[in-house]
């Protein structure tokens, strides 16, 4: 049977995450500024709150590989930003298993149509006190995206080659809500800006996608 896009990603992702990663340095190409490396790259101190997300990777109806995103409710922590599908780490739980509890949870995805590639590398965010996991993998069916809790108000799928497009990306001056004054770069590719603790997750496994590409 011919591979997919997608199954020849895979493959390689399964590989490449078992060797050095492009780390922070591509991590912080979409850090708001002027934060500084060691707001990200601290060790986590010991009460930090351990959580996990998966960047979840299916091919949609035009065969183009594309990530499963969603919008948090406002209600929430972080509430009206676009996030991964994760959380929490539980008692006796791996982040690994966290990770896909939680896509399951949040999109409604079975459990047996999971396929993990490996871990990304981790980031700490100093400001929440919140250390985050990681992981990308693949959905190994065409995806019924089901809102199925209430900690999605959207799910956001987007062809990752538009994330690669640069005209898809800003950087402007924001006021946060604290009143931090910074300069944030953001993916367009919703009415909701792609920032933040996802926007540098995103952008290393984007260019271990470039890096695909090229061989």
């Amino acid at each position: 049977m011919k591979q997919s896009p997608l199954d020849h990603f895979f493959t390689f992702l399964q590989t490449r995450l078992e060797k050095r990663l492009p780390g922070k340095e591509a991590q912080f190409k979409m850090a708001p500024l002027p934060e500084k490396p060691e707001d990200y790259y601290l060790n986590p101190p010991e009460d930090s709150r351990p959580s996990s997300i998966l960047i979840p990777l299916f091919l949609n109806h035009s065969n183009e590989i594309s990530i499963i995103l969603t919008l948090r409710p406002e209600h929430l922590a972080h509430g009206g930003q676009i996030s991964f599908p994760g959380g929490g780490i539980e008692n006796g739980e791996t982040a690994r298993q966290a990770a896909i509890r939680e896509t399951i949870e949040e999109i409604g995805v079975r459990k047996e149509d999971i396929d993990v590639a490996g871990k990304l590398t981790p980031l700490y965010l100093r400001r929440t006190n919140n250390f985050i996991e990681p992981f990308a993998g693949k959905l190994t069916t065409q995806p019924d995206l089901t809102i199925t809790n209430r900690e999605v108000d959207e799910v956001i799928p987007v062809a990752i080659n538009s994330l690669l497009n640069v005209e898809n990306i800003k950087r402007e001056p924001w006021t946060l809500s604290n009143g931090a004054k910074m300069e944030v770069p953001y993916w367009t590719i919703h009415n909701v800006p792609l920032w933040g603790a996802t926007a540098m997750m995103l952008n290393e496994l984007l260019e271990l996608y470039a890096e695909f590409l090229e061989n």
